[in-house]
């Protein structure tokens, strides 16, 4: 290396140390003391609304507080503010104030100025604030140029809106509002009105936006049920200021009845379908009346449909107007669930404007609601089955929705329905080269409506009332070996140790039970007593005696040939009362079981609940149901055999016999309801099926 490249390695060595404060005599960078970081825009806040320089400034309502996190990177650094407002009072003259606060110690903290009484409302102010570190201040947040945090403080409340509406006019009378589209208009006279904020007593609310000064807002309203009503309206101003309540009272009256209604229970032979709401419904030749409609329902007859192109009805009318809202629904009863079938239709063109009925998918079936070329599909159909179908469709939410049996099964969103209008078609529906998807089947009580329908009214028309289909209470045994069902029905009859005694009674009328002795005593129907494929309740009253083994015993029990639909049985060793289905007639079926644990009660009450619509079997113990007690099932199947008391199925044999003494046997179609196996429960008579 020469002596001029070794001077010039030296110097720059020497400059590197004299700038890292490295050579003895001289100061590091690091040990000065730098001024605070000019406050961002984006730790400022009015009333903990941002700062925005260059927007319009925000108005606030309350007495102005402005906040701002102050920061110092140096390590020593103790922390203090100091914040400055101005403003322009009446006579154009500037005012100011300032405030410096506390001083703490760290690198960043949030300082806050509640501003002084005199801060004039209806009058922009600006402000800034710097940071110091007990030596050196930062910059101000803002300059003079104007780029500082700005607010206006308005804390006068806007003028009450006037509220009116067409079509409730404040007429002391009781207008149509139920499922249709109403609305209210809302106006303050307040100038600085950006919006308006409703409710109503039935629990609707929202916030629309103002139009403009002075002009009105539409708020629209869709009444679910009948009654007075009250919408409650407040103008809310720029700073958020509320204006106190205004308030209408209106009278909406019950929902409007069917615009075409044929509940299908004409004489036998009848060529047409009288209507007890529009037009008569001419019938093909395919069409024949007379047949036994859903139990439990009004509908005892109804018609069936034999799936030929001459197996329809039709008015030769439109019904349903494009563009509105609608509900339909029928009571339908499939013969099949082997292709598409359509209950109820319109037409539209060469296409159907909407379409209820069954439509199949590879080897599933199921219920379907069609609007224009939109489809939903929900529920489990079975074949020979009576269920209760509902579409709605709303033009302004878009949707349309499917009910089965009185439960939502699915909705359709951004639904667009054709817009031309046909006529009316019961089993069958329009397509390219004529109708098709002919209805196979039973068909009841078709309904149309020129409104929105909603969840208690369709459950409430497709409720179907339990009926009993046994009652037996054990008051005696009959000479042949049976007790009767006070009903009238097929006895329960004894067999093995079974026996009636009167000595000690387990219900509440003071009759006999019936005693069953863990070996080989039970009773047993010789048909079934409910269809367990569909909705039905079987229940019992209970005193245990305790098994010989310590093993199960079954109170109630249906089944095949294989194993039981049902069962209901104690488990001693778990001390849990259980409601065990199984999939099939089959050797090693799948199993579900519910559970109850014992409530060591000296008599129990056991009831199951199948509800087909809700694809739900419940198990109650002494009226009450509980976490584990029920069952989602994707469906179940039709036992051929009777209802057995006092065991079940084990194997290809008999098992779990029951030893204690058991009353109050009944048996219905359809669900009961908690309320109703409550009653049962207690010994209230009959239930009242009031749901």
């Amino acid at each position: 290396m020469t002596g001029r490249t070794r001077r010039r390695a030296t110097t720059a060595v020497t400059v590197a140390l004299l700038m890292s404060g490295a050579l003895p005599g001289t100061a590091s960078a690091a040990d000065e003391n730098r001024p605070p970081p000019r406050p961002a825009a984006a730790d400022l806040r009015t009333n903990g609304l941002a700062c925005a320089p260059n927007a319009a400034p925000p108005y606030i309502r309350s007495r102005p507080v402005v906040t701002a996190v102050l920061r110092d990177p140096d390590s020593t650094a103790r922390l203090s503010g100091q914040f400055e407002a101005w403003w322009k009072d009446s006579a154009g003259k500037e005012q100011r104030r300032s405030f410096e606060t506390d001083v703490l110690p760290g690198q960043s903290h949030e300082f806050q100025w509640q501003l002084p009484d005199d801060v004039p409302p209806h009058t922009p102010v600006a402000w800034r604030v710097r940071t110091s570190d007990g030596a050196l201040w930062s910059p101000w947040s803002a300059t003079s140029t104007g780029a500082a945090c700005r607010f206006v403080y308005d804390n006068d409340v806007p003028e009450p809106p006037v509220i009116t509406s067409s079509d409730f006019p404040q007429d002391d009378a009781w207008h149509d509002g139920v499922g249709i589209r109403t609305s209210f208009r809302a106006a303050s006279p307040a100038e600085d009105v950006v919006s308006y904020a409703y409710r109503f007593s039935t629990g609707a609310h929202g916030s629309l936006p103002a139009r403009g000064p002075g002009l009105p807002v539409v708020i629209p309203h869709l009444a679910e049920r009948s009654g007075v009503d009250t919408v409650s309206v407040q103008a809310v101003d720029r700073a958020g200021n509320h204006s106190p309540s205004a308030e209408y009272v209106f009278r909406v009256r019950s929902a409007r009845e069917p615009v075409a209604r044929w509940t299908l229970g004409d004489p036998v032979g009848s060529p047409v379908a009288t209507a007890t709401a529009g037009p008569s419904a001419r019938a093909g030749s395919g069409v024949a009346f007379g047949a036994a409609g859903p139990s439990g329902t009004r509908l005892t007859t109804a018609a069936v449909l034999d799936g030929s192109a001459n197996g329809f009805l039709t008015p030769g009318a439109t019904v349903v107007k494009p563009g509105t809202g609608f509900a339909v629904s029928a009571w339908v009863r499939p013969d099949r669930l082997d292709r598409g079938m359509t209950a109820v239709s319109q037409d539209s063109g060469t296409a159907a404007l909407f379409s209820l009925g069954l439509r199949t998918a590879g080897d599933s079936a199921g219920w379907a609601f069609t609007v224009g070329g939109t489809r939903v599909v929900g529920g489990s159909p079975a074949a020979g089955k009576w269920t209760h179908l509902t579409g709605v469709h709303d033009p302004v939410a878009k949707t349309a929705r499917l009910f089965v049996d009185g439960r939502e099964a699915g909705v359709a969103q951004q639904v667009k329905p054709f817009t031309t209008a046909g006529d009316l078609q019961l089993g069958r529906e329009r397509g390219l080269l004529g109708h098709q998807a002919a209805w196979r089947g039973g068909l009841g009580d078709v309904q149309l409506h020129d409104r929105l329908a909603f969840a208690p009214e369709i459950a409430e028309n497709a409720r179907r009332k339990p009926v009993s289909t046994g009652n037996w209470n054990m008051a005696a045994a009959l000479p042949d070996g049976t007790t009767p069902d006070l009903a009238g029905g097929q006895p329960l009859a004894l067999h093995g140790g079974a026996k009636i005694d009167q000595a000690d009674p387990l219900d509440f009328d003071g009759g006999g039970y019936l005693v069953l002795d863990g070996t080989d005593g039970h009773a047993s129907t010789v048909r079934p007593a409910v269809d367990t494929s569909d909705s039905f309740t079987v229940a019992a009253r209970v005193r245990l005696a305790g098994a010989a083994d310590g093993g199960p015993m079954t109170v109630l029990a249906q089944g095949g040939t294989h194993t039981d639909a049902f069962k209901v049985r104690y488990v001693p060793e778990s001390s849990q009362w259980q409601l065990v289905l199984t999939e099939a007639d089959r050797p090693g079926a799948r199993e579900w079981v519910a559970v109850q644990r014992d409530q060591r009660d000296p008599v129990n009450h056991v009831a199951v609940v199948h509800d087909r619509a809700a694809g739900t079997f419940q198990l109650y113990l002494n009226g009450s149901t509980a976490d584990g007690a029920t069952v989602s099932v994707p469906s179940s199947w039709q036992s051929g055999t009777g209802l057995h008391v006092g065991r079940a199925r084990a194997g290809d044999g008999w098992g779990e016999y029951l030893k204690g003494d058991v009353d109050d046997v009944r048996a219905f179609s359809g669900a009961l309801s908690p309320s109703d196996v409550s009653m049962l429960s207690f010994g209230f008579g009959e239930p009242c099926f009031c749901g």
